[in-house]
């Protein structure tokens, strides 16, 4: 045995630790001796340890008797007695009981099944083990429990029958239950479900109940979970337990370790036994503050906190509720990976629903349990008898006192249980709140600044594209309209960028042929039939040109193919490499004729002279050279004859007229060669033409009267005969080749922004087309010059027809004499559409000469066109002046308005589907109605007229349009255009004088007197609400415009200008894009902020724009009296209208 060793000086805590530390090494060592048979006596122990002498004379009889009642059993505080196999059989006796075997184990003793001998009955023995009587506490628990179980008497505890002590040991005998502790039941259900889950998996307990005891309780158990019947065994258990604490409450008996182990099921009999931690109301010397008595995750979550004192009942419900809980979910109600960690959550983490774990549990079972659990005592049942009565309504189908606790009184419950955590809560809310208040301010005011900034950024991009439109900028146009691509800026994408994006979308979508890589240049069979492509890629590509569609291709180099040219006489083809080999194929067959010597460098061009004697090399940055061609008995020979030195050269180009070769460098211009034959070919440097900005390509005209000259930053056209400049040079961007038309001596150039540009010989007008999204590499014209071909690095060429309506950059800017003749147009969406889900767009335009005669008379017209078909019918003629026309709110009518032939003012309101005349109201004004509105409810028509344009003898009358009754006039307001509030409330009236111009608002009911708005020195000739009715804008004689918020009429947006004179404006149906037509453009602008987006132009004056109800197209009448029409999906179309029938 291993002595201890003492300390010198020990403190008083060092000296009751070594005390107890040496007893248990004293008793261990005994236990070993008695086990192996050589166990000295008590006295020599006693000998040896003098200082524990008292103690060890009382101990060491115990343990002897201990060792023989079982030799297996132990204390759990004196780890050498645990053991894990099977318990012994071997019968000892206690007094008059016979121990046959051990039955179960615990902190507060062992329980044996016995035999009392005096009545020859199976009974049960729970023996306090010896190392329980080395702490007071633990002795006086074991006589507490065997007190409590002996004084009480109910069906549902198992009470004590006999207490006694023999030989040093305390014992009881109490009622022996055949059957199984809840846990016991818990783990087998556990199990069960285990291997429904895993059914390859082994699910057998680490400790299995007995086979002999789990047979009969469990059998009598529901334990068929997704069955009602287990929940109402559940809750019939809980009733029996509940029944037992109300009777030991009752008795002045709180358990405080209710918990699955301390509850044992017979058959479907409920026993509650385990009384050690029990307290009486008058006896709690075992409960020290702080002491955390129980197993912990059933113990309340006071006695958790260390308020064990004053556990109450209540104490019990919680424990009982929370064993229900784990019958109910098999798992417990909180849970924790560490012993700190659990006490936390028993103290302050409310349990998951059951309803969130078990779905399929009852309501009013999951209500009674959850209220058992609550964690505060006042919360819970108030005593076990209320617990058991919600049970059995539950098992009656009665309804259950138990629901649960609302979110504002658990928060109340919980502020009075922490009154200082809540009041500091209270204040961080109410603090928080005031963050909230002042950073929801500022978050909405931010998010208002944020929106009218992307809106700018939008407007900005987008004004962008439609310049980059102007200047046939492809790549420009698709970059500034991707930066607002996608669902995010659905609410910010307006007519103006989808009309512009799929208009870009069809330019671009010509006959095409797409290769793998850069297309360096592109060229016609001499027939026109074929379209021939050299490609990065080191192949000839043969395509037919009536569709471009692949013919064959041609293994020309092993390097990118740099140009490609047929002979004069088509009868060979050219191609160059930048590996600096050239190669001359035949024609018809494409067999390889003959290849030049390598050059040095890049060969960029290989052209033919007229004649086709002489072939021009270009090498890169270096010289041209000059080869003589003949062929001969060994086939086509090539002879270098000639060299003309000029760096950073580009290109050449022969004379068609005259033995002249020109070259082209970016940084020394274009140098002119004379090719002169006499004993020998030579280049001589005859002259030298400084150009604007460089020079990248030229080409001589068909009949080489002319040179032109692109560069990086202008097209120059030049006379060969004195090389003098015939025109000014014209500015473009980043020039880099050009071809003359072999007809028209019209001058096509292209370059590294992708368009194709279109000049006059004399560079005086252009037309400018977005053709790629790269530069592009080359251009020529068709052998007939009604086409166009262009190579780009974007690997496509394309193909254009030139007979196409021209760009509207290259209409000259004249204006018609048309321009004051009255015109209006209305978009009105009526059934009969392509598709059952469409609408029919029908467009309602008036025509009207100025000031009618009976001579013009007939030409004053109302025309009904349908936009699908393109069909025109002039439904009216000659009937009157007609001055304006407005659409009914569901398109069903139209009105309109202006002077009789005999001078007075009048309106008509038309039937658009029938077509046909409804309504006819002729006034005894002198005059004419300049303008009409319909009210958006559509009962009322409101017309404004005066005696002249000078608004002589103004009026504003309101019509009941159905009962055709006159409701109101106002006078002395000068109108020329009138407009109703969203809410039908005001009328907006605009005109003035040409040098006054005013917006009054006008009370629709007639209470109000009229309100006017400031507005500038300018008539007013437009006024129109926004289509959210929250803004009003009028426009101005001369291409202003004012905007205000409405109702409260404060200036939104507002731009002066002097323009040419305004006819219409008119809001998109979702009020992003307002639209003004202005001489011969219809301009668009941002509704937000009154920024400018772009304009959509036409050969002639538009007046009158409108945007159909369905935001898929915009119109306007041109004074040409066409219909001139864009689409939302980028279509443009002009529907002439015919004058006669």
């Amino acid at each position: 045995m291993n002595r201890h060793q003492r300390s010198a000086k020990p403190s008083k805590e060092q000296r009751i630790a070594i005390d107890s530390q040496e007893l248990h090494q004293i008793l261990e060592w005994y236990e070993t001796q008695l086990e192996s048979g050589a166990a000295p006596s008590i006295e020599s122990i006693v000998a040896e340890h003098p200082e524990h002498a008292e103690t060890l004379r009382q101990i060491l009889p115990t343990v002897q008797v201990l060792i023989n009642l079982n030799d297996e059993a132990a204390d759990e505080s004196a780890p050498s007695l645990a053991c894990d196999h099977e318990p012994s059989y071997a019968p000892r006796e206690l007094g008059d009981f016979l121990l046959r075997r051990e039955i179960g184990r615990g902190g507060m003793g062992i329980v044996y099944e016995a035999k009392q001998l005096s009545l020859d009955r199976q009974v049960a023995v729970k023996v306090l083990p010896f190392a329980g009587m080395l702490e007071t506490n633990q002795l006086q628990r074991f006589k507490n429990e065997a007190r409590a179980a002996a004084s009480l008497h109910h069906p549902h505890i198992v009470n004590a029958f006999y207490v006694g002590q023999e030989r040093g040991l305390h014992f009881y005998a109490m009622r022996l239950v055949n059957g199984v502790s809840l846990a016991e039941l818990i783990e087998t259900l556990r199990s069960d479900d285990r291997k429904k889950t895993e059914p390859d998996r082994s699910t057998a307990s680490e400790h299995p109940v007995d086979n002999e005891a789990e047979t009969s309780p469990i059998a009598e158990f529901s334990t068929q979970r997704d069955r009602r019947e287990y929940y109402l065994s559940v809750a019939q258990l809980g009733r029996q337990a509940a029944d037992a604490l109300e009777y030991a409450h009752s008795m002045g008996i709180v358990h405080r370790d209710i918990k699955p182990s301390n509850l044992l099921l017979e058959g479907s009999h409920l026993w509650v036994t385990d009384f050690g931690l029990a307290s009486t109301q008058t006896d709690k010397t075992l409960t020290v503050s702080g002491d955390l008595l129980g197993t912990m995750r059933y113990t309340s979550p006071e006695q958790a906190a260390g308020e064990a004192k004053h556990a109450d009942p209540r104490s019990d419900i919680y424990s009982l509720g929370a064993t229900l809980y784990e019958l109910v979910a098999l798992q417990p109600a909180v849970t924790g990976e560490t012993r700190g960690q659990l006490l936390h959550n028993v103290i302050h983490s409310p349990p998951v629903a059951l309803n969130r774990l078990v779905p399929r549990a009852p309501t009013d079972l999951t209500n009674i349990i959850a209220k058992a659990i609550s964690k505060s005592p006042d919360d819970r049942y108030a005593t076990a008898a209320e617990f058991r009565d919600d049970l059995d309504r539950f098992l009656t189908g009665k309804t259950v006192k138990a629901r649960p606790i609302g979110r504002l009184r658990s928060c109340f419950r919980t502020a009075q249980r922490y009154p200082l955590q809540a009041g500091l809560l209270a204040a961080v809310i109410v603090l928080l709140s005031i963050l909230a208040i002042v950073g929801s301010y500022s978050a909405v005011r931010q998010s208002k600044i944020n929106r009218r900034l992307e809106e700018r950024n939008y407007a900005s991009e987008v004004a962008d594209a439609y310049h980059a439109w102007n200047a046939g900028r492809p790549r420009e146009i698709r970059n500034h309209l991707a930066r607002y691509q996608g669902a995010k800026y659905d609410k910010l994408r307006g007519f103006e960028w989808y009309h512009l994006h799929g208009r870009l979308d069809q330019s671009l979508d010509v006959p095409t042929a797409v290769h793998p890589g850069p297309v360096c240049r592109a060229i016609y069979s001499p027939d026109g039939a074929m379209v021939l492509t050299a490609c990065a890629d080191g192949i000839i590509r043969y395509w037919d040109a009536s569709d471009m569609s692949l013919i064959k291709a041609l293994r020309a180099h092993d390097d990118k193919v740099q140009w490609i040219e047929y002979s004069p006489d088509g009868e060979w083809l050219a191609s160059s490499c930048v590996d600096g080999t050239v190669s001359l194929w035949h024609t018809a067959t494409q067999q390889l004729l003959a290849t030049l010597p390598r050059h040095q460098l890049c060969v960029l061009q290989a052209s033919f002279s007229p004649d086709g004697r002489f072939l021009a090399t270009v090498e890169e940055y270096k010289a041209v050279h000059l080869w003589k061609l003949a062929v001969g008995d060994e086939g086509l020979e090539c002879l270098k004859v000639a060299e003309g030195l000029h760096q950073d050269i580009y290109h050449a180009s022969f004379a068609p007229n005259a033995p002249v070769l020109v070259t082209a460098s970016d940084s020394q211009g274009v140098r002119v060669w004379d090719l002169i034959e006499n004993d020998s070919v030579q280049l001589q440097l005859a002259n030298t033409l400084t150009s604007e900005s460089g020079a990248n390509q030229t080409a001589f005209s068909p009949d080489g009267d002319r040179l032109a000259i692109v560069g990086e930053a202008c097209v120059e056209v030049w006379n060969p005969q004195d090389w003098t400049r015939i025109a000014d040079p014209v500015e473009i961007d980043s020039g880099t080749t050009l071809d003359f038309s072999p007809t028209s001596d019209r001058i096509a150039t292209s370059g590294r922004v992708g368009n194709i540009q279109v000049f006059d010989p004399a560079l005086r007008s252009r037309e400018i087309t977005a053709a790629h999204l790269k530069n592009v590499t080359s251009i020529v014209y068709s052998p007939c010059g009604r086409f166009l071909l262009t190579a780009s690095a974007d690997h496509t060429a394309k193909q254009w027809h030139l007979n196409s309506p021209p760009s509207v950059a290259s209409v000259p800017n004249d204006s018609s004499s048309n321009v004051w003749n009255s015109k209006s147009l209305q978009l009105c969406q009526i059934d009969g559409g392509p598709t059952d889900d469409q609408n029919r767009i029908v467009a309602v335009i008036s025509f009207s000469p100025y000031l009618m005669t009976p001579e013009n008379q007939h030409e004053s017209r109302l025309q009904f066109v349908d936009l699908s078909s393109g069909v025109s019918q002039t439904i009216a003629r000659g009937e009157g002046e007609y001055a304006s026309l407005a659409r009914s709110p569901n398109s069903r009518h139209v009105a309109v308005v202006g002077k009789t032939p005999d001078g007075r003012r009048f309106y008509e309101i038309w039937d658009v589907a029938e077509r046909r005349k409804i309504i006819t109201h002729k006034s005894r004004a002198i005059g004419t109605f300049w303008d009409a509105a319909f009210s958006n409810s559509g009962t009322y028509l409101a017309v404004t007229g005066a005696n002249t344009i000078d608004c002589l003898d103004p009026a504003i009358e309101l019509w009941d349009v159905e009962r055709q009754t006159m409701i109101r006039t106002w006078t002395s307001i000068p109108a020329i255009s009138i407009t109703f509030s969203l809410d039908d409330r005001q009328i907006a009236a605009g005109g003035g004088t040409w040098k006054a111009g005013e917006v009054q608002i006008l009370d629709v009911a007639g209470i109000q007197t009229p309100t006017e708005l400031k507005v500038r020195d300018q008539l007013v000739t437009n006024v129109v609400f926004h289509p959210s009715g929250n803004a009003l804008t009028a426009t101005e004689y001369r291409g202003g415009f004012r905007s205000w918020s409405w109702p409260n009429m404060e200036v939104m947006s507002d731009l002066e200008r002097i323009r040419k004179i305004t006819f219409g404006c008119a809001f998109s149906a979702d009020g992003r894009t307002f639209g003004m037509s202005v001489g011969r453009h219809v301009e668009l602008w941002q509704s937000a902020t009154g920024l400018h987006l772009g304009d959509y132009d036409a050969p002639v004056g538009l007046a009158s724009p409108k945007f159909s109800d369905d935001g898929s197209v915009l119109g306007a009448v041109g004074t040409d009296g066409s219909l001139y029409l864009w689409y939302r999906d980028g279509r443009q179309r002009v529907i002439e209208l015919p004058n006669q029938d």
